[in-house]
Formats: structure tokens, sequence, C-alpha cells
């Protein structure tokens, strides 16, 4: 069920949760590994870094006791006709996961590239602010899926002689600045990631800075994710579910409405932070997880480690790899680059201050 404000549901505020050092020191040494992108439920903005400079504001952790300011996920990619991305229930809610099943089955028979390209893989995924939104957008989360090598360039950026800094935090954390070089399936890399010079609070406007912080201590992150069935995955493995259902975790109608109450509910909060906007609609376009991939895979390369970003456009999409990565793997045992899924559409940004 998506959360959402209601009048009959008292409002969660914002509660700021405490990262240690060891915490940030963990995360800037972890080893990586590659993975595609995930499925969020229906009405949540989504994050793609753009060509040339980025800088974004990473948001506090809102769910229970965190370690990270990122939320760890496990995927599998490019999964039946459709090349779909979903949610391992295996690695993430302990349940049967056929999509692990089929690698295994795959290994067992001697199908070493079937077996790669079904294993599970992780990545991290953030409530972030677009520091460089265009068009006059307004401030407002959006989930950022983030391979684990930029995870841990981020964290590593944020060891400095002076000391650890807290990056996460609401009134004195720093934006996050890298640049994104080109657009292709085998050229894309992201580089150059520093911190902002100066701390900053999350918004100038402490009444927009309450609303953002209200709003992802109302859907913390492990609350967007969208969960799949087995028998649905069954049926994604066999082909016989169409691609227009990937964007479901039910076959009930409800979930439908369920998304448009939540949409209408997010629309609200948003109207009551900034005002009216004739543009609003616009901005509430919700963020899907079916997607088409035209792209060739790429050919293995061990050496040549590239980052994966979500959610692209058009013919974009990007891989990377680091054989020394075997934490984050199935059964199989196997660690292996794939072409990202492309995305069927562009979720608008939302804008604070422009870099």
């Amino acid at each position: 069920m998506l959360k959402r404000t209601s009048e009959d549901k008292p409002r969660r505020k914002f509660q700021e949760r405490e990262l240690t050092e060891d915490n940030y020191k963990e995360r800037a040494e972890q080893s990586t590994g590659i993975i595609g992108d995930q499925a969020f439920k229906k009405g949540f903005d989504t994050y793609r870094a753009k060509q040339g400079e980025n800088c974004i504001r990473i948001l506090p952790p809102t769910w229970d006791n965190p370690n990270h300011y990122g939320h760890d996920v496990y995927v599998h990619s490019f999964v039946g006709v459709s090349r779909g991305s979903y949610l391992c229930l295996s690695k993430m809610k302990n349940k049967r996961c056929p999509i692990c099943e089929a690698a295994n089955e795959a290994a067992s028979s001697g199908e070493e590239s079937e077996s790669k390209k079904l294993a599970v893989k992780r990545r991290v995924v953030y409530w972030v602010l677009d520091r460089n939104a265009e068009g006059g957008k307004k401030p407002w989360p959006m989930l950022f899926s983030a391979s684990p090598t930029m995870d841990r360039d981020i964290a590593a950026c944020t060891r400095t002689k002076r000391g650890q800094v807290y990056i996460h935090r609401k009134n004195d954390g720093r934006d996050v600045i890298f640049k994104r070089k080109g657009a292709t399936l085998t050229n894309t890399e992201y580089f150059g990631y520093q911190l902002d010079t100066e701390p900053t609070a999350v918004s100038d406007d402490r009444k927009i800075q309450d609303a953002i912080l209200d709003f992802i201590e109302e859907n913390p992150i492990p609350s967007t994710f969208l969960f799949q069935t087995p028998e649905y995955l069954k049926e994604v493995m066999e082909g016989t579910v169409e691609e227009e259902d990937q964007d479901l975790d039910t076959t009930d109608d409800s979930e439908d409405e369920e998304a448009a109450e939540y949409k209408a509910s997010k629309k609200r909060q948003k109207e009551d932070t900034y005002g009216a906007d004739e543009d609003e609609d616009k901005d509430e376009r919700p963020a899907k997880t079916k997607s088409k991939s035209k792209a060739k895979p790429a050919e293995d390369d061990e050496d040549d480690e590239e980052e994966d970003a979500p959610w692209e456009e058009d013919e974009e999409a990007e891989t990377e790899s680091d054989s020394d990565d075997e934490d984050y793997t199935d059964e199989t045992g196997d660690d292996d680059d794939e072409p990202e899924a492309k995305s069927p559409k562009r979720v608008p940004i939302s804008k604070n201050k422009k870099r």
C-alpha cells in the first residue's frame, strides 16, 4: 500500500537519524558490483543524471535504524521478453524467487551467459534534490538509483583531512557535485566527484524544508519499492505477461486506485507548500517501471569500469564492472555486465537553487 497523507492519519514529522563516522567509512571503502535499474511504485519522481555537471542534495534517511543515507536494493535486470527489472524476492524478502531459480538452473546446465544475465545485483537508492533543475521546477524529493561505484565514490569524498563531513544532515549538510560524459552503451562515464565548499540547509525556506522532510518521513525509501509475486515473476520468465502489466505489483485494479489517491495527496501537499500551479500536473507524472531496450549487450571488459545510471532515455545505457565484488551476487557466483533497460519517459525534476 502506498503511504499518503490523509485527514484521518496523523502526519509524521521528520526526525533526524544519526549516522556515524564508521558508517561513512564503510561506504567509502566498499567493494562495488554492477546492476540494472529497479522498480518503484507509481507516483514517485525519479532523478537521472544529465550530460555535464550535476549537483544533488542527498536527503537524510527516514527508515528505522539506518546505517547509510542510501538504501541497498537487489535486482534482476533484463528479464523476460520485455527485458524488465524486478526486485529479488530472495535477497530482499527471503521468499522464493523464480528468477534466482532460473539463474541457478542455467548455471547447472552450463549456460553461463544466461546465468550471468539473470544474476541478482545490488544498487543504492537515495532521496535527492536536483540543485541544477531547469525550467523553474520547484524543489521536491526524487528517488535516485546509484551504482555501488558511485555510492562508494561519493562516500569517499566525505572523508577529508579535517575529519568526516556529514552530507546527509538537514541544516549543515553538503551538496554533491559530479560530471557525466557520454550517452551510449559503452562510453558513459561519471567522474569529478566533490562536495560543495560550504555547508547548507536542505532549503533556505524553512517552510519548504519542513515540507520536504515531512514528505520523506512519510515515504521512507523501502516503502517505495515495488515487489512482484513469485507467480507473476514466473509468468514473466515464461513470456506470458504483457509488458504493460510490468508496473503493477498485483492484478487487482485497486492498486491503480491507490496510486491515483497517492498522486492526488502528493499534489495537495505540494500545493499546500507552494500554492496552486497551473503547470503542477506536468510535475506529477508517475515514475514507471516498464522499459524497452534496443541496445545490444555490451561485450565483457573486466578492465573497463563504468557507472550505470538508472532510467536512461532513448538509446542511453551504461555499464560498469568490478570483478572483485562477490558479496552481492547470487548462488551462481557470477557478476557480469549487462546493458540497462531503456526508460519509457523522463520524470520531471524539481529546483531548489542553481549552481
